[in-house]
């Protein structure tokens, strides 16, 4: 199994960015079902988005644009 996690590893920031083709989606998918590491991986990528994503859409609500 650790090895399938190190597999996946290596393209979850590609699905996680809608990167990958078919047949990788459909194996990161597979292995997500029952892997929870990288299920727990998966989760930290889309929290690190809002975290990032949270003070850029405010900066935009404050910014004046001509």
């Amino acid at each position: 199994m650790k090895d399938l996690c190190s597999s996946v590893s290596k393209l979850l920031e590609k699905y996680f960015d809608q990167e990958v083709t078919d047949k990788e989606r459909s194996f990161v998918e597979s292995h997500l079902r029952d892997c929870s590491n990288c299920q727990g991986e998966l989760r930290s990528m889309e929290k690190l988005k809002d975290l990032v994503k949270a003070p850029i859409e405010g900066a935009v609500q404050e910014e004046e644009f001509y």
